[in-house]
């Protein structure tokens, strides 16, 4: 999901640096997807402008992975890949999840 002035303020707060910290400190600093040396601090839960200010999503520990940089960059990618489909409007899928193009 492409930043925002909003969130990129977050991203620089005090609170989710201390958060970030906490959260590699916690998870021994290992993926928790593959168990490599733990980098990125991933909202599983996606972080938009209308939740950022919810600390609930913002800085839940349990909204919070810990990934190496392989494995959130390949989360981003599945994220960014339903996105893309969920906003066609031109296809459509049958029962069998055969394409079916609109006209």
């Amino acid at each position: 999901m492409p930043g925002s002035p909003k969130r990129d303020k977050f991203y620089h707060s005090t609170a989710w640096k201390k958060c970030r910290e906490q959260i590699i400190i916690s998870r021994y600093q290992l993926c928790e997807k593959c168990g490599k040396k733990g980098t990125e601090v991933h909202h599983i839960i996606p972080l938009t402008d209308e939740n950022v200010d919810d600390p609930m999503i913002s800085l839940n520990p349990e909204n919070l992975m810990l990934l190496c940089k392989e494995c959130h960059d390949s989360i981003r990618l599945e994220e960014s890949m339903v996105n893309y489909v969920g906003v066609r409007g031109d296809v459509s899928f049958d029962a069998q999840g055969n394409i079916i193009f609109k006209k």
